[in-house]
């Protein structure tokens, strides 16, 4: 694996110096330092095992109304069902 970081030259310069003083080169010792930092064996059984399923990523969702609307039940309009007869329906006759 290839990782890509941007650091100063002063921080360059110091891991190289550093890299040199235990014997390796820059790119050992860093990976040295990210291994010691994120062992491996410190990882649980559940965070080794691979993701089967849905994985649900959280995302921002967009805004839609900014505006507040203050509303009573009152004021809402009555709702009055709406009966459909249809011929699937009288086919069925009355099994409900």
């Amino acid at each position: 694996m290839t990782l890509k970081i941007n650091i100063s030259p002063e921080t360059e310069s110091h891991l190289k110096n550093e890299a040199l003083r235990n014997g390796l080169d820059l790119e050992a010792y860093a990976s040295k330092l990210i291994a010691d930092r994120y062992p491996i064996e410190s990882l649980s059984a559940e965070e080794v095992k691979p993701v089967r399923g849905v994985l649900a990523i959280q995302r921002e969702r967009p805004q839609l109304f900014e505006q507040m609307i203050m509303t009573s039940v009152e004021q809402l309009p009555r709702w009055s069902p709406q009966i459909v007869v249809s011929r699937r329906i009288l086919a069925e006759g009355d099994d409900a």
